[in-house]
């Protein structure tokens, strides 16, 4: 009886961890978090690099997307122009590391979601000294075939621009 009862606890928590592992919440989490090391830099970049960067970023964004980066960019909802920002950013830049806080997510109901974040840039500038921004971005995510992506992605608040972006 007592093997009996260790095997259904075990057999329950790989089920929770199971459950929490491939939850809506960490899937939005893990596509974030994936879109924000492809569009960190550490160094030169390759050929192939980029086009592995070009790929994730355009699959994190849903089809129609909307990306509202003022005072960085403008509207953005071509899939070329959004690689072309990024790379510029990128390409001005000798490395660049970004991180996020503040992160809150409502997951509603028929495959939607909103997130606020707030974003932590720190970087260095070519021929530049060290700089960074931090800004509150509010996220609307869809959920379809290809998992969950960004449909609209806006900046909604610059708390700190120390010179790392014009």
């Amino acid at each position: 009886m007592k093997r009996l009862g260790i095997l259904l606890a075990a057999v329950v928590v790989v089920a929770a961890g199971w459950s929490s592992w491939h939850s809506d919440r960490r899937r939005i989490d893990r596509r974030l978090e994936r879109l924000e090391r492809a569009c960190e830099k550490q160094g030169p970049s390759s050929a192939l690099s980029l086009l592995n960067r070009s790929r994730t970023l355009l699959d994190s964004f849903a089809p129609g997307f909307v990306v509202s980066a003022h005072p960085y960019a403008g509207t953005i909802s071509d899939p070329r122009e959004l690689v072309q920002a990024v790379e510029g950013y990128r390409g001005r830049a000798e490395l660049v590391r970004i991180r996020d806080t503040d992160r809150s997510l409502r997951i509603g109901k028929q495959g939607t979601a909103e997130m606020s974040v707030v974003f932590v840039v720190q970087g260095r500038e070519r021929g530049g000294g060290p700089g960074g921004a931090r800004f509150r971005a509010n996220l609307f995510w869809v959920k379809g075939d290809g998992g969950w992506k960004i449909r609209d992605l806006e900046i909604v608040q610059v708390l700190e621009n120390r010179g790392l972006f014009p």
